[in-house]
């Protein structure tokens, strides 16, 4: 196998060296041409007949099994395959990350399903037998997943900028802990966070209270304990 490589490049480089020759040949003959033609050192259009003649003659005869032909053909065929396959990876690639947002998006909307079935059924209860519930193992799981949901959808959805995350999530925990102190003039520190004003206000969610002697409001969040949530 390995003679027979060697025989390949052989035969391969003669014929390029044969292809230099015949090409310095025909620029050297079409140089002769030129200057036959030339009236007072100004080139003059070649009678087309004499083209003619000039071209009956071939000038160099191709192999019938043509090793540079088939060597371009190879290698052309080599790069298309090397980048068919990267092609490949990198839709692979995509395929990979598209099924894991899609994973991530499927386990955000089943715990929104949950969180607002858990909503919906807040009315058919009352406060005390809210409070009487006890913090199961698997109570602190869903709220784990809760809070990873609620993270990736900060991350992913409500800011824009990388550097608004920590600022949107402090946000939240602020709204979480029902902070006296936070007013809507605390919503309007980046483009992120006055989103998330907006997106809960939509949904109803947000509740805003006026001081006389203040030009700002402050905001909490609904009381979800409540019966009625209108």
């Amino acid at each position: 196998m390995e003679e027979s490589m060697d025989d390949y490049v052989k035969t391969l480089e003669t014929q390029l060296e044969n292809k230099l020759v015949f090409l310095k040949q025909s620029r050297d003959s079409l140089k002769r041409l030129r200057q036959e033609y030339k009236t007072d050192g100004e080139p003059q259009e070649i009678d087309p007949e004499v083209w003619k003649l000039f071209m009956r003659k071939p000038v160099m005869y191709v192999e019938k099994s043509d090793p540079i032909g088939l060597s371009l053909a190879d290698v052309n065929i080599s790069l298309q395959n090397e980048t068919s396959i990267e092609w490949m990876e990198l839709m692979d690639y995509h395929h990979d990350t598209l099924q894991q947002t899609i994973n991530t998006q499927k386990n955000l909307n089943k715990d929104l399903t949950t969180l607002i079935t858990l909503l919906e059924q807040g009315d058919s209860g009352n406060q005390d037998m809210v409070q009487s519930i006890p913090v199961t193992s698997s109570s602190l799981r869903q709220n784990e997943r809760l809070r990873n949901s609620l993270r990736l959808f900060t991350q992913h959805v409500l800011c824009e900028n990388t550097d608004d995350i920590a600022t949107v999530t402090s946000m939240i925990d602020r709204l979480i802990r029902y902070d006296p102190s936070l007013s809507v003039a605390d919503f309007l520190s980046s483009h992120s966070t006055e989103r998330l004003y907006r997106l809960l206000v939509k949904a109803s969610l947000l509740e805003t209270v006026s001081v006389s002697d203040n030009t700002d409001s402050f905001v909490k969040m609904i009381d979800f304990t409540d019966n009625d949530l209108s």
